[in-house]
């Protein structure tokens, strides 16, 4: 979550997505990223991205 937080303040997209993926993968009930991810993608322009998590 650290690493992506730092992404996400870098401007790292890609980057911040991919290590938020990462966290979710190692622990899915984590809701912080979850939702930062969804927003994420939505912000890239991937609306259906963010409802498929």
């Amino acid at each position: 979550m650290s690493t992506a937080g730092a992404e996400l303040t870098n401007l790292n997209w890609q980057t911040a997505e991919a290590a938020f993926n990462e966290a979710v993968a190692m622990d899915p009930q984590l809701k912080a990223a979850w939702l930062t991810l969804s927003r994420l993608r939505a912000a890239m322009g991937d609306p259906q991205g963010r409802q498929t998590s």
